[in-house]
């Protein structure tokens, strides 16, 4: 994959990340009981989904990487996310950094909004995978 396929595959990822945001930030707000959703909030989600799809770069190779090169480029990119994220929760005031509570719940649906997408993305992968492997049986049958 070149370089211009992963930037086009980020930029339709953005709305994703931002949906995953919006969802994370409304459950966090239901469980610590903040009643308004300030504009800069949203605002500054839309940023941040920006620069996450961004911060995909790490997952970049010319090469295709073994399993162990992609896990642990998935788990620097995860605490990318992670550092990125809880500075701006913090930033927007959703979140004490000295309340281990917080804290702990930010970084649980850090985790749990990464793995939909990343099991989203592998599902549509297989999913295409198998129509490739279901047609090339079907024209090998033909010959």
């Amino acid at each position: 994959m070149d370089i211009r396929e992963m930037v086009a595959r980020r930029l339709k990822s953005i709305m994703a990340t931002f949906c995953g945001s919006i969802l994370a930030t409304y459950i966090y707000m239901i469980i610590f009981q903040i009643d308004s959703m300030r504009i800069y909030v949203i605002t500054t989600l839309i940023v941040l989904a920006f620069i996450i799809e961004l911060s995909h770069i790490v997952l970049y190779s010319k090469k295709e990487p073994s399993s162990n090169q992609m896990f642990i480029r998935h788990v620097v990119h995860m605490i990318i996310i992670m550092i990125i994220v809880s500075s701006a929760t913090a930033y927007m005031g959703l979140m004490d950094i000295r309340d281990p509570l917080e804290v702990l719940v930010v970084m649980g649906l850090i985790v749990i909004v990464y793995m939909v997408i990343l099991l989203t993305g592998l599902h549509q992968i297989k999913q295409l995978s198998d129509r490739m492997n279901k047609r090339l049986r079907e024209r090998y049958k033909k010959h």
